[in-house]
C-alpha cells in the first residue's frame, strides 16, 4: 500500500497530465462537486417518507378495523333476525314477540345506543310448499367511526323460520 504521500503526488501528476483534456476540471473539484450534489438534497428524505409511509399504514390499518367492526355488527344483527324468528315460530308464541326478542338480542349484543338506530318487524308468510313462516325484518343505519370513508352504513337483514304448529290447533295459531 503507499504511503498518502505518495498517492496525493501520483493523484496530483495524473490530474496534470489527463485532466486537462477534459476541460480543465481537476479530480478534486469533481470530488467536491459529487460531495456537494450528493450530500445537502438527501438530508431528511429518511423522516419524510418515513412520515408519509406511516400516514398511510395508519389509514389502512382503520379501514379495516371499520370493515372488521361492520362484519361482527352485522353478524350480530343476523344472528338476532334468527333467534327472534325462531322463538317465534315456537308453537304457542305469538308472531308479535319475534321483533321484540330480536330487538332484546341485538341491545345485548352491539349495546342499547346502535341497537336503537336498528328497528324490527315481525311477520308470517305463507311458504310455497304450504307452511307458514314467521319472518323478522331488521332494518337500519349504523355509525362509522372513520369519518373519511363516509357517514353511515345500512343494515337489511331479514330471517325465516318454519312456524311450528300446535297438535291441539292444527291452523298454527292457538286461540
Amino acid at each position: 500500500m503507499l504511503k498518502r504521500k505518495t498517492r496525493t503526488a501520483l493523484l496530483h501528476a495524473l490530474e496534470a497530465i489527463a485532466f486537462p483534456l477534459v476541460g480543465g476540471t481537476t479530480l478534486t473539484d469533481w470530488r467536491g462537486r459529487i460531495r456537494a450534489l450528493n450530500s445537502k438534497p438527501e438530508r431528511g428524505n429518511t423522516v419524510v417518507e418515513f412520515i408519509g409511509v406511516a400516514i398511510m399504514l395508519v389509514f389502512l390499518f382503520l379501514g379495516i378495523m371499520q370493515v372488521y367492526i361492520f362484519m361482527h355488527t352485522n353478524n350480530i344483527v343476523v344472528s338476532s333476525a334468527t333467534q327472534g324468528a325462531r322463538y317465534a315460530a315456537n308453537a304457542n308464541v305469538d308472531t308479535a314477540l319475534a321483533a321484540e326478542r330480536a330487538e332484546q338480542q341485538l341491545a345485548t349484543g352491539i349495546g342499547p345506543q346502535n341497537a336503537a338506530r336498528i328497528t324490527c318487524l315481525a311477520s308470517e308468510e305463507a311458504d310455497p310448499s304450504g307452511f307458514v313462516v314467521v319472518k323478522v325484518n331488521c332494518r337500519g343505519e349504523l355509525p362509522m367511526f372513520f369519518a373519511p370513508i363516509g357517514g353511515i352504513l345500512p343494515v337489511n337483514v331479514s330471517a325465516r323460520a318454519i312456524e311450528e304448529s300446535d297438535p291441539q290447533h292444527p291452523s298454527g295459531s292457538a286461540s
